[in-house]
C-alpha cells in the first residue's frame, strides 16, 4: 500500500519505521524543511539516528505537496496541533476525496475550540478519516516496543485497511466509534500529566499519584458524560492507557514540564517551555474554556489551569487532591 505521512518529527518518523515494517508498504514522508529531505537520503545518518536503515528503504522523504500526492491510497496527518489548520489549508488543493485521512494529530485547535477531525472534515470535504490514539512514546515505537493503538472511525473498511498496514506482532489495534471522546481524552492526558508532574515535584510518593489517578479518571469521565461523548471511552487506550502513561513517565514532556513547575526558581519551568512542544499547556487552557462555556466542574483541571496561568501554587494541587 501507498502510504503518505504529513509531519516529519520524532512521532512521524516512529511511526513510519513501523509501518514500513511491512514490507508491502511504501512510504513517503512530507516535511516543511528541505534540509531534512536531503538529510534522509543519507544512509548512514539514518542508521545514526534510528540505529537501524533497513526498515527506510521503503520510504522517501520529500518536501513538496505534489510528490506526496501523487500516488497514495491512505494519508496519515501527524503535525502538531497548533500547525494542523494551516497545514490543511495548504494540501486541500491536492487531495483527492477517495484518500482515507489518518489523524494522529492529538488535541483540539485553541483558536477554533474544534477538534482535529472536525478541521480536517471542514478543510479537505471529507468524512473518510478514523483518529488513531493510544498509550505510546516514540522512542519506544523506535525501539519496536509492542504498541497498541485506538482507532476511531465510523468507517469498517479504514479499520480494515489499517490492520493491514500494521500487520505486524508487535502492533495491536481496538475500535471505536467515538471519535471526538477520543480527541478529547487525548488533550485531557496532556494536562493531567501536568498536574501529575507537580505532585512527582513535590515530593511525593507513588500511593499519591495512584490516588490522583484514581480522580483523574472519574473528572474525565465526567467531562465526556457532560459534553455528551461516550463514558465507556475513558476505559480506552486513548483513554485510561494513555492517561496513565503520560501521568507516570519522565519520556512525557508534559510530565517532566510539571516537575519543573516546583523547581525553586520560575526560569526553570519557562525555559523548558520555551525550548519543548508541551502540548498539556496549551490544551488546558482550550479546555478550560470549554468546560468554562459549558458550565462544567472539573477541580482538578481548574487548579492547574490556575498554576499555569494564574500563577497559583503548585501546592494547591495537593490540597485539592484531597479536597
Amino acid at each position: 500500500m501507498n502510504i503518505g505521512i504529513i509531519g516529519c518529527g520524532a512521532y512521524s518518523m516512529a511511526m513510519a519505521k513501523r509501518i514500513g515494517k511491512n514490507q508491502n508498504n511504501k512510504i513517503i514522508v512530507w516535511t516543511e524543511d528541505s534540509k531534512k529531505e536531503e538529510e534522509y537520503k543519507n544512509t548512514n545518518k539514518i542508521k545514526s539516528i534510528y540505529k537501524d536503515e533497513e526498515f527506510f528503504k521503503n520510504i522517501v522523504v520529500t518536501s513538496k505537496y505534489e510528490n506526496l500526492f501523487a500516488n497514495i491510497d491512505i494519508l496519515f496527518i501527524m503535525t502538531s496541533c497548533k500547525f494542523l489548520n494551516e497545514t490543511l489549508k495548504n494540501i486541500k488543493k491536492y487531495y483527492n476525496k477517495k484518500i482515507p485521512v489518518i489523524i494522529g494529530t492529538k488535541g483540539i485547535d485553541n483558536e477554533t475550540k474544534k477538534y482535529s477531525s472536525k478541521l480536517v472534515e471542514e478543510n479537505l470535504k471529507t468524512k473518510n478519516i478514523a483518529v488513531i490514539a493510544g498509550p505510546s512514546f516514540a522512542i519506544d515505537i523506535l525501539n519496536d516496543e509492542i504498541l497498541a493503538l485506538t482507532v476511531a472511525t465510523r468507517k469498517r473498511k479504514i479499520f480494515k485497511n489499517l490492520q493491514k498496514i500494521f500487520s505486524d506482532n508487535r502492533t495491536y489495534l481496538t475500535k471505536t466509534t467515538d471519535i471526538e471522546g477520543i480527541q478529547l481524552c487525548s488533550a485531557l492526558k496532556n494536562v493531567y500529566a501536568i498536574g501529575a508532574g507537580i505532585l512527582n515535584g513535590l515530593g511525593n510518593v507513588q500511593s499519591i499519584n495512584a490516588i490522583y489517578l484514581t480522580k483523574v479518571i472519574n473528572e474525565v469521565h465526567n467531562i465526556l458524560y457532560m459534553l455528551d461523548k461516550e463514558e465507556i471511552t475513558v476505559l480506552s487506550l486513548a483513554g485510561i492507557g494513555d492517561t496513565i502513561m503520560t501521568c507516570s513517565d519522565s519520556k512525557s514532556r508534559n510530565y517532566t514540564y510539571g516537575i519543573k513547575l516546583t523547581a525553586k526558581t520560575k526560569n526553570t519551568a519557562i525555559n523548558y517551555l520555551k525550548n519543548n512542544t508541551i502540548e498539556g499547556y496549551e490544551a488546558c487552557k482550550t479546555v478550560y474554556d470549554i468546560l468554562k462555556k459549558n458550565k462544567i466542574k472539573a477541580n482538578l483541571l481548574i487548579t492547574i489551569y490556575d498554576i499555569l496561568y494564574n500563577e497559583k501554587d503548585p501546592k494547591e494541587l495537593e490540597k485539592e487532591l484531597f479536597n
